[in-house]
């Protein structure tokens, strides 16, 4: 096996993308490729991620200045889910092009290899968790969504592999995992199991851990919920869980085909405050969705009033090449999506400030260095 071979990998994504990347390093590494700069790599991979147009933008500007930075011999790999659900982004950049669903390509790109990737684990440990993708693909229909067209439909890592990478990494000194998936709360449905009893199998190992849920869709959650409780009452659920409401209309969720009501996931939130005081809920908030109203608005700013949210991710809609919102009619202006995200910002910071007697701007500025944990994202990048 050559010794000298040489790379370098960057991940642009979700928590998801950040273990797909991980898994592609264990493998280089496990056969022989040695990590190095962007110009002196033989193999420069970027990991991208287009869930919105703003997304996608970013990751051509980042693969241009890598390309100018690469020697010409270097061949450079573009994976993630730029590809799939922007078709023909690539025509004109000289590369290699790896989807998610098809990242045994990496066997060839590296070829001669000892060890086929599909061997190689995708868990990744992180600044406070370790990370375990436990599937791909998702179940949702969601109207502006082009994730299943990279991901396709869910497929699970099985329940023994899991358990299995916990109790390694518990004799390790880790306690934390984070379980992520496009929606965990989907895992299983193609190996006849649920993350009910994938939680129940941990559950059995009987380790002082903690078990993060990344990406619980309300829909699945309320279905769930009964079999959810004693997991949080048992304490093997962490206080951190993320569950994504979107809109507080119920008229653009059903635009949305988001498959549960305002109210619905509003009761969701204070059941599981009720059951666990000290749960912190992170949660995705989009403005602008085709044909929003102010009044629609308006209700998504009602229900982020109506519960102590700890972290939110603001999206305002773009158009995504494939989806049915990319054909809806009643597409609102930059401007009215600026405003919208603006007032939310606004709402989010008064009550950051409020909670913490922040009084000036000044002083939000020095607490929020100090802490380094800020209360929202927009379009995933922090304010």
């Amino acid at each position: 096996m050559p010794s000298n071979r040489t790379f370098f990998i960057e991940s642009m994504g979700c928590a998801g993308n950040r273990a797909d990347t991980a898994q592609i390093s264990k493998f280089l590494h496990a056969n022989n490729w040695k990590p190095d700069s962007i110009e002196k790599a033989d193999l420069v991979i970027l990991n991208t991620c287009a869930f919105t147009a703003y997304h996608e933008d970013k990751a051509l500007q980042r693969i241009n200045s890598i390309r100018s930075r690469m020697k010409k011999e270097a061949t450079l790999v573009v994976a993630g889910c730029l590809n799939e659900i922007s078709p023909g982004a690539l025509n004109e950049i000289p590369c290699v092009s790896v989807g998610p669903r098809s990242i045994q390509l990496f066997d060839e790109i590296a070829a001669p290899i000892s060890v086929p990737i599909h061997t190689i684990s995708s868990a990744v440990a992180e600044k406070y968790t370790y990370t375990i993708r436990i599937a791909t693909g998702c179940l949702g229909k969601c109207t502006y969504c082009a994730i299943p067209a990279a991901n396709g439909v869910v497929k699970s890592v099985s329940v023994d592999v899991i358990t299995k990478q916990i109790q390694e990494q518990y004799e390790l000194g880790t306690t934390t995992f984070k379980l992520t998936s496009e929606d965990v709360a989907a895992y299983g449905y193609d190996r006849q199991t649920t993350i009910i009893e994938l939680l129940s199998a941990i559950s059995k190992l009987r380790l002082p851990v903690k078990i993060f849920l990344d990406n619980l869709n309300p829909n699945w959650a309320l279905r769930y919920l009964d079999d959810l409780i004693p997991f949080f009452t048992s304490e093997l659920l962490s206080d951190h869980i993320y569950i994504p409401f979107q809109s507080g209309s119920d008229r653009i969720l059903r635009l949305m085909k988001r498959r549960y009501t305002a109210n619905q996931v509003l009761e969701l939130f204070v059941k599981l405050y009720e059951i666990r005081p000290s749960v912190k809920i992170a949660t995705d908030i989009m403005v602008g969705f085709p044909s929003e109203t102010e009044r629609d608005y308006q209700k998504s700013v009602a229900l982020y009033r109506k519960f102590p949210f700890h972290f939110v991710e603001l999206f305002a809609y773009q158009d995504r090449k494939g989806t049915v919102a990319s054909r809806m009619d009643g597409k609102l202006s930059e401007e009215i999506k600026k405003l919208r995200q603006e007032g939310l910002v606004a709402e989010v910071m008064n009550r950051f400030m409020q909670e913490r007697d922040i009084k000036t701007k000044e002083d939000l500025i020095v607490h929020l260095d100090q802490i380094k944990n800020f209360p929202i994202n927009i379009n995933c990048e922090l304010i």
